[in-house]
């Protein structure tokens, strides 16, 4: 997974297996710091953070659905 929109530089993350919410969070936290995330007309860094752990989430989310409907 990468964050990239929200944050000054893209911020690649690996996981040897699809990680649960927590692990991402933590990885998300400990590769982002806060000055790390953009701040422009289009948003504070305290929103574009927010918005970071929410998409990269539902993304998690999906795939983990993904990979689970396709070991049926």
């Amino acid at each position: 997974m990468t964050i990239s929109a929200a944050a000054v530089r893209p911020f690649r993350l690996w996981f040897p297996l699809p990680p649960d919410k927590g692990e991402l969070r933590r990885a998300i936290e400990a590769a982002v710091g806060e000055d790390d995330w953009f701040d422009d007309i289009h948003g504070l860094p305290e929103w574009r953070r927010h918005m970071g752990f929410r998409l990269a989430e539902e993304v998690r989310h999906e795939l983990t659905r993904l990979s689970q409907d396709g070991a049926r």
